[in-house]
């Protein structure tokens, strides 16, 4: 600083303090952008479980009403009329 004027200190100082706002935007922004990206991470897990619950109950109504239907004499019956209505 010996050598300089002032007003080359000042502008030193300006560009220091240009710097440091610099970073600490940055630094702002940052932060923002991860808060924005936990949010956004939060909310597709949530609607993922929520999927996944969906699917989980229409496979056990399926299991269930697939577990009351008599599949063989519904198959007997299918069969019956299929042969019935072929002409040879």
């Amino acid at each position: 600083m010996a050598g300089e004027t002032v007003s080359d200190a000042a502008l030193t100082v300006k560009e220091e303090m240009d710097r440091v706002m610099k970073r600490s935007l940055d630094y702002i922004v940052f932060e923002m952008s991860e808060s924005k990206f936990k949010l956004i991470h939060s909310y597709l897990k949530t609607i993922m479980a929520q999927e996944r619950l969906c699917n989980l109950a229409f496979l056990i109504v399926e299991r269930e009403v697939t577990e009351i239907t008599d599949l063989e004499n519904n198959i007997d019956m299918f069969a019956s009329r299929k042969v019935s209505n072929v002409q040879l």
